[in-house]
């Protein structure tokens, strides 16, 4: 009796169909007492399978009608030696789907799917990236490291000093915006952004203090006139500013540096490592905004989107240290 309640237990337990199957089966037979022959020709078996489920539940009761391990079919090519070809491909810096598929037809004779090589891949702990880009002449993460000790303690001192800590940088918005997000549509349905052709563009100026506070605004060129008078924006609202950004030549310009030494007890610049980017939280706000502007709609005209980012940016605070990303380095990686 107890054996009958276990094998209703499993039954309304289980999810896997087989193995439902055979439950019900013998419980038929062992509990409404239904012959073998009968069970066969409505499960579509032989009696000889339902004997053997039958034998299977004595041994082992309702775990006993679980799906057996299969040995099936050797593979045509071990795994050993698909792991030698793709870590040859990598170490080349053209280990990808199709190009693994090849080697391996070429080397062995077999033809695999696609779906079966990158289910194969994961097996083999790998991973689909898209390589980062990183310039030819960036920064080591040893320069990268002098240069963050030696700008802390600049910071400590000019803060001491009076002067409010931020990072600066611009950003290039344009027509030319893609669509970053992908959309769930009907099937035979298409999806279309708006193209104007037009080429005009804009400069965003940006700059982000530590205390969370940011200032934006919006130039027809990106030249020393117009970050010249950003910075003059930045002053009259913040007073003192030690500032953090690129080497553009625009930044450190003939122009520029005479602007600086006229107000020299208001403002500092300090230049990040060459091509540095990634130790940059402000290319992080660009790649937000964006984001949430070019990936949620499309716009007719520049002005359009000119609005719609102004907008963005006045009603959203990007809450984030700067310091965190100046600590942040390169690594090691393989280049391809």
């Amino acid at each position: 009796m107890d054996k009958m309640k276990e094998l209703d237990r499993a039954i309304a337990s289980e999810k896997d169909p087989k193995t439902l199957e055979r439950l019900r089966a013998v419980r038929a037979i062992r509990k409404f007492d239904h012959s073998v022959l009968e069970m066969a020709r409505h499960y579509d078996v032989t009696d000889k399978t339902i004997r053997n489920w039958l034998r299977r539940f004595d041994k082992d009761g309702p775990a006993g009608m679980k799906n057996l391990p299969k040995s099936g079919r050797p593979p045509a090519v071990k795994m050993t030696k698909i792991k030698r070809i793709a870590k040859r491909l990598f170490e080349k810096g053209d280990l990808t789907t199709a190009t693994l598929r090849d080697a391996i037809h070429r080397e062995t004779g077999a033809k695999f799917h696609e779906s079966y090589v990158r289910r194969t891949l994961r097996r083999l702990d790998f991973t689909s990236k898209l390589p980062d880009t990183v310039h030819a002449e960036a920064a080591s993460d040893e320069e990268c490291d002098r240069w963050y000790r030696t700008t802390m303690k600049r910071i400590r001192r000019w803060r001491r000093r009076g002067f409010a800590i931020c990072i600066q940088d611009e950003a290039i918005i344009s027509m030319f915006g893609k669509a970053r997000r992908r959309r769930w549509t009907p099937r035979g349905t298409k999806l279309r952004m708006y193209y104007t052709g037009r080429r005009d563009k804009k400069i965003l100026y940006g700059v982000q203090f530590d205390d969370g506070s940011q200032i934006f605004r919006f130039k027809d060129k990106f030249n020393s006139d117009s970050f010249i008078q950003f910075l003059a924006e930045v002053i009259r609202k913040k007073g003192k500013v030690f500032m953090i950004l690129d080497g553009a030549p625009q930044h450190f310009s003939k122009k520029a540096r005479e602007f600086l030494r006229k107000h020299k007890r208001k403002i500092i610049l300090c230049a990040l490592p060459a091509a540095s980017p990634h130790m940059s939280w402000m290319e992080k706000i660009w790649s937000i905004s964006k984001g949430a502007t070019e990936a949620t709609r499309s716009y007719s005209s520049l002005e359009e989107k000119i609005a719609h980012m102004s907008e963005y940016l006045r009603t959203t605070r990007f809450s984030v240290s700067i310091y965190p990303y100046l600590m942040r380095r390169l690594g090691s990686g393989n280049y391809i």
